[in-house]
Order: structure tokens, then C-alpha cells, then sequence
């Protein structure tokens, strides 16, 4: 995960290609694996492919643990698009209530208004 990561920025066609493939190693893998997934979606989605990558980003970001959550949202805020932006404000929103953890909590509110503003 970590080579298709990092070779998506540079060749991202071949990357988008196997997406399904990739995604679904990451849902057999570690958290890591799953970190990963994310930051794949993101550089797609930075090199053009957010049409496609975003509705996926968007899933992950609403399935992602708790622990993960605010590092998913701050990696994907500079790639929201407009016509993406409402639903990642509204998922913002619905996730934010069983974030427990203040620090934690604090990270999404900054995304959220960054998000709406």
C-alpha cells in the first residue's frame, strides 16, 4: 500500500484502474492498510479523479474508526469539491456527536468550519 501510495501522485490512471482491487486489500489489512486507502483516494482525487474518488473518500470517511476520523477529514478537506461539500459537511456533523476524545473533537470542529466557510 505504502508503493501505490506513493506512485499515485505520478501515475494515477493505472492507480484509479485498480481501485477496487486496492480498496479491498485495504479492508483485509491493518489500519495502516486502511490510512492508506485513504491517502489514495486523496492524490486521485488531487489529480483529477475526484468524480470518482470522492464518493468513495466520502464512504470511508463515514465507516472510518473513531480514532481515525479527524486525520481522514483533515486529509480530505483540501480535495472537497463543491459539489462534494455539502455531504462532507453533513457527515462532519453526524460524527461529530460520538467523538469523545476532546482533542480529538476539536480537529473535526476545525475541519467543519473550514468546510463551511
Amino acid at each position: 500500500m505504502y508503493a501505490i501510495e506513493t506512485i499515485t501522485a505520478l501515475q494515477p490512471d493505472p492507480v484509479l484502474k485498480q481501485l477496487p482491487a486496492i480498496l479491498a486489500a485495504a479492508d483485509k489489512g491493518s489500519v495502516i492498510a486502511k490510512d492508506k486507502a485513504v491517502a489514495i483516494l486523496v492524490k486521485l482525487a488531487a489529480a483529477g479523479h475526484g468524480a470518482k474518488a470522492l464518493p468513495i473518500l466520502l464512504e470511508r470517511l463515514e465507516g472510518a474508526a473513531p480514532n481515525q476520523f479527524p486525520m481522514y477529514a483533515e486529509q480530505a478537506l483540501p480535495v472537497i469539491d463543491a459539489a462534494h461539500r455539502a455531504a462532507f459537511v453533513r457527515l462532519l456533523e453526524a460524527r461529530l456527536g460520538s467523538i469523545e476524545a476532546s482533542a480529538k473533537r476539536t480537529r473535526v470542529e476545525k475541519v467543519l468550519r473550514r468546510a463551511r466557510g
